[in-house]
Protein backbone atom coordinates (compact mmCIF):
# COMPACT_ATOMS: atom_id res chain seq x y z
CA UNK A 1 0.00 0.00 0.00
CA UNK A 2 1.99 2.89 -1.38
CA UNK A 3 1.20 6.48 -0.40
CA UNK A 4 2.97 8.77 -2.85
CA UNK A 5 2.44 11.74 -0.51
CA UNK A 6 4.79 10.42 2.17
CA UNK A 7 8.55 10.38 2.13
CA UNK A 8 8.69 7.08 4.00
CA UNK A 9 6.67 5.34 1.27
CA UNK A 10 9.01 6.69 -1.39
CA UNK A 11 12.09 5.61 0.58
CA UNK A 12 10.72 2.12 1.28
CA UNK A 13 9.75 1.64 -2.38
CA UNK A 14 13.22 2.75 -3.47
CA UNK A 15 14.85 0.34 -0.99
CA UNK A 16 12.68 -2.49 -2.29
CA UNK A 17 13.62 -1.64 -5.88
CA UNK A 18 17.32 -1.50 -4.96
CA UNK A 19 17.24 -4.95 -3.38
CA UNK A 20 14.57 -6.80 -5.38
CA UNK A 21 14.19 -4.97 -8.68
CA UNK A 22 14.85 -8.08 -10.75
CA UNK A 23 12.18 -10.04 -8.88
CA UNK A 24 9.30 -7.62 -8.49
CA UNK A 25 6.39 -6.47 -10.57
CA UNK A 26 6.22 -2.94 -11.95
CA UNK A 27 2.76 -2.12 -10.62
CA UNK A 28 2.51 -0.38 -7.26
CA UNK A 29 -0.75 -0.56 -5.30
CA UNK A 30 -1.52 2.98 -4.20
CA UNK A 31 -3.43 3.44 -0.98
CA UNK A 32 -6.77 5.18 -1.36
CA UNK A 33 -10.05 5.67 0.44
CA UNK A 34 -12.08 3.38 -1.82
CA UNK A 35 -9.84 0.40 -1.01
CA UNK A 36 -10.32 1.05 2.70
CA UNK A 37 -14.06 1.50 2.29
CA UNK A 38 -14.38 -1.74 0.33
CA UNK A 39 -12.47 -3.61 3.05
CA UNK A 40 -14.62 -2.09 5.79
CA UNK A 41 -17.76 -3.34 4.01
CA UNK A 42 -16.19 -6.78 3.54
CA UNK A 43 -16.20 -6.45 -0.25
CA UNK A 44 -13.51 -6.59 -2.88
CA UNK A 45 -12.68 -3.44 -4.80
CA UNK A 46 -14.02 -5.23 -7.90
CA UNK A 47 -17.46 -5.44 -6.30
CA UNK A 48 -17.26 -2.08 -4.56
CA UNK A 49 -15.98 0.49 -7.09
CA UNK A 50 -14.44 -0.35 -10.44
CA UNK A 51 -13.74 3.34 -11.12
CA UNK A 52 -11.42 3.66 -8.12
CA UNK A 53 -7.66 4.08 -8.48
CA UNK A 54 -7.19 0.99 -6.30
CA UNK A 55 -9.22 -1.08 -8.75
CA UNK A 56 -7.06 0.14 -11.66
CA UNK A 57 -3.89 -0.67 -9.69
CA UNK A 58 -5.04 -4.21 -8.89
CA UNK A 59 -6.14 -4.75 -12.50
CA UNK A 60 -2.70 -3.65 -13.73
CA UNK A 61 -1.05 -6.05 -11.27
CA UNK A 62 -3.41 -8.83 -12.38
CA UNK A 63 -2.40 -8.28 -16.00
CA UNK A 64 1.28 -8.46 -15.04
CA UNK A 65 0.75 -11.69 -13.11
CA UNK A 66 -1.20 -13.28 -15.97
CA UNK A 67 1.46 -12.24 -18.49
CA UNK A 68 4.17 -13.71 -16.24
CA UNK A 69 2.24 -16.97 -15.82
CA UNK A 70 1.88 -17.24 -19.59
CA UNK A 71 5.62 -16.71 -20.02
CA UNK A 72 6.46 -19.26 -17.33
CA UNK A 73 3.88 -21.71 -18.62
CA UNK A 74 5.32 -21.58 -22.11
CA UNK A 75 8.83 -22.09 -20.78
CA UNK A 76 7.85 -25.02 -18.61
CA UNK A 77 5.76 -26.74 -21.25
CA UNK A 78 7.92 -26.12 -24.30
CA UNK A 79 11.27 -25.14 -22.74
CA UNK A 80 11.38 -22.10 -25.03
CA UNK A 81 14.15 -19.65 -24.31
CA UNK A 82 12.72 -16.88 -26.47
CA UNK A 83 10.58 -15.51 -23.61
CA UNK A 84 13.09 -14.44 -20.95
CA UNK A 85 11.78 -13.47 -17.57
CA UNK A 86 13.59 -11.17 -15.18
CA UNK A 87 12.63 -13.49 -12.32
CA UNK A 88 13.98 -16.65 -13.91
CA UNK A 89 17.57 -17.75 -13.41
CA UNK A 90 19.37 -20.12 -15.74
CA UNK A 91 20.87 -22.95 -13.68
CA UNK A 92 23.32 -25.37 -15.29
CA UNK A 93 23.39 -28.91 -13.86
CA UNK A 94 26.27 -31.34 -14.46
CA UNK A 95 26.63 -35.07 -13.90
CA UNK A 96 29.87 -36.98 -14.43
CA UNK A 97 28.73 -40.46 -15.50
CA UNK A 98 30.66 -41.44 -18.65
CA UNK A 99 29.36 -45.04 -18.61
CA UNK A 100 25.69 -44.04 -18.36
CA UNK A 101 23.41 -44.41 -21.35
CA UNK A 102 20.66 -42.13 -20.01
CA UNK A 103 20.70 -39.39 -17.38
CA UNK A 104 17.70 -37.31 -16.34
CA UNK A 105 17.41 -34.54 -13.77
CA UNK A 106 14.24 -34.64 -11.74
CA UNK A 107 13.12 -32.56 -8.78
CA UNK A 108 10.62 -30.29 -7.14
CA UNK A 109 11.00 -27.86 -10.06
CA UNK A 110 9.29 -30.37 -12.39
CA UNK A 111 7.16 -32.25 -9.82
CA UNK A 112 9.56 -35.20 -9.92
CA UNK A 113 8.35 -36.13 -13.41
CA UNK A 114 10.67 -38.08 -15.68
CA UNK A 115 9.95 -36.91 -19.20
CA UNK A 116 11.79 -35.87 -22.34
CA UNK A 117 12.25 -32.42 -20.78
CA UNK A 118 14.21 -33.95 -17.90
CA UNK A 119 16.71 -35.68 -20.21
CA UNK A 120 20.26 -34.35 -19.86
CA UNK A 121 22.62 -33.92 -22.82
CA UNK A 122 25.70 -36.10 -23.09
CA UNK A 123 28.97 -34.33 -23.92
CA UNK A 124 31.89 -35.89 -25.79
CA UNK A 125 33.86 -36.32 -22.56
CA UNK A 126 31.06 -38.44 -21.03
CA UNK A 127 29.68 -35.74 -18.75
CA UNK A 128 26.03 -34.82 -18.85
CA UNK A 129 24.54 -31.33 -18.58
CA UNK A 130 21.24 -29.51 -18.66
CA UNK A 131 20.23 -25.87 -18.29
CA UNK A 132 16.96 -25.19 -16.51
CA UNK A 133 15.31 -21.81 -15.94
CA UNK A 134 14.16 -21.54 -12.33
CA UNK A 135 12.39 -18.88 -10.33
CA UNK A 136 14.06 -17.81 -7.09
CA UNK A 137 13.47 -20.42 -4.41
CA UNK A 138 14.76 -23.65 -2.90
CA UNK A 139 14.59 -26.88 -4.88
CA UNK A 140 15.34 -30.53 -4.20
CA UNK A 141 16.52 -32.75 -7.03
CA UNK A 142 18.17 -36.05 -7.97
CA UNK A 143 19.64 -37.60 -11.07
CA UNK A 144 18.04 -40.65 -12.62
CA UNK A 145 21.00 -42.52 -14.09
CA UNK A 146 19.99 -45.57 -16.11
CA UNK A 147 16.88 -45.93 -13.91
CA UNK A 148 18.88 -45.57 -10.66
CA UNK A 149 18.18 -42.56 -8.41
CA UNK A 150 21.39 -40.75 -7.38
CA UNK A 151 22.05 -37.53 -5.48
CA UNK A 152 24.35 -34.91 -7.02
CA UNK A 153 27.87 -35.86 -5.87
CA UNK A 154 29.07 -32.31 -6.65
CA UNK A 155 26.55 -30.73 -4.27
CA UNK A 156 27.17 -31.20 -0.54
CA UNK A 157 23.87 -29.49 0.30
CA UNK A 158 21.57 -32.48 0.81
CA UNK A 159 18.55 -33.52 2.85
CA UNK A 160 17.12 -36.93 3.75
CA UNK A 161 14.18 -38.05 1.64
CA UNK A 162 11.33 -40.40 2.53
CA UNK A 163 12.88 -43.28 0.57
CA UNK A 164 15.96 -43.62 2.78
CA UNK A 165 18.23 -41.68 0.45
CA UNK A 166 19.33 -38.09 0.00
CA UNK A 167 18.03 -35.31 -2.20
CA UNK A 168 20.38 -32.59 -3.38
CA UNK A 169 19.26 -29.04 -2.61
CA UNK A 170 19.84 -25.79 -4.48
CA UNK A 171 18.76 -22.29 -3.64
CA UNK A 172 18.25 -19.77 -6.43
Amino acid sequence: MYDKRTRISKEVLQDIKNHFNDSMFITVINTNVKLKEAASFGRSIVDYDQKAKGFRDYMALTKEVIAEEKILGLRLVKQKKSFPSARMVKKQFFCDEPKASCVKIVGTFNNWKTSEESLMERKEDGTWSKSIYLAPGTYQYRFLIDDLWVEDQNNSNQVDNSFGGKNSVIRI
